[in-house]
């Protein structure tokens, strides 16, 4: 880069790290009036104008760039997601799958790269991704999670699962969400008096963070059956929370609003 656009290039970070993305993204764009060829630029703009979710632009700028210089990885994980908020998801499943052949990559953009391509519906490669962050940092409780959450999707054996799952929960004991999943797998693969000591370590009301109906509901269950009314009662009560939310989001959908994709 030339110095003018090095350092237009390195004031912008400084001002997004700030909190003031907005007047970096301002900032970005007067230095590419005087320089319209610097894919760096283009870049740093296309990555801060997705961090505040505008999507054509984002998506324009990572083009143009692409025609200009071979994209840094940060660069084509926005390509990637853009092509998916704008509904190109062929162009989006592309991204995603060149992202993970190109590895080897960081344990952060491997996660956006699981996002991806769980949302693409293609659990295999998210599944491959999460093998590979775990790679990196054998103590990424996430990645085991999210690997855990893969093998379900690809209808892997309960115990096989659930073994994924103590690591991530030997990781993270702390983590309600964990746990609940690690107990849901145990109670699939016919051992509930296991299944029940993995949620009897947490406080009744740290059920609450359970966010999966289905998962909400053999909990309650569970915990019906071992004589637990009080941990029974906090999962019933996120059950019909959840299904309440359910039920206004599919009467806001009938009305035209807008609809909110899966998250990892």
């Amino acid at each position: 880069m030339l110095p003018a656009e090095s350092e237009a290039h390195s004031r912008a970070i400084e001002l997004h790290h700030a909190g003031q993305t907005p007047v970096a993204i301002e900032l970005l764009g007067q230095a590419i009036k005087g320089s319209p060829y610097s894919g760096e630029l283009l870049v740093l703009r296309a990555i801060l104008l997705h961090s505040e979710q505008a999507w054509a632009a984002a998506l324009s700028d990572a083009e143009t760039a692409m025609l200009l210089m071979p994209l840094p990885v940060g660069g084509e994980l926005v390509l990637a997601d853009c092509y998916w908020q704008v509904g190109q998801k062929e162009l989006a499943l592309v991204g995603y799958e060149h992202l993970l052949e190109r590895g080897p990559l960081t344990a952060a953009v491997y996660a956006g790269v699981y996002t991806g391509l769980r949302r693409c519906g293609r659990h295999d490669l998210a599944l491959r991704a999460c093998r590979a962050a775990v790679e990196l940092e054998p103590d990424n409780d996430a990645a085991y999670y999210g690997m855990a959450h893969c093998m379900a999707s690809l209808r892997y054996a309960a115990a096989y699962v659930a073994g994924v799952l103590r690591r991530a929960v030997e990781l993270n004991p702390d983590n309600v969400v964990y746990r609940a999943s690690l107990a849901v797998q145990l109670l699939r693969d016919g051992k509930p008096s296991d299944a029940y000591a993995v949620l009897a370590e947490l406080a009744a009301e740290e059920l609450s963070a359970i966010d999966c109906h289905c998962s909400a509901k053999l909990i309650a269950r569970l915990c019906s059956w071992a004589g637990d009314k009080r941990r029974a009662a906090v999962a019933t009560e996120v059950c019909e929370r959840l299904t309440a939310a359910a039920q206004a989001q599919d009467r806001e959908d009938s009305r035209g609003g807008p609809s909110h994709d899966d998250a990892p």
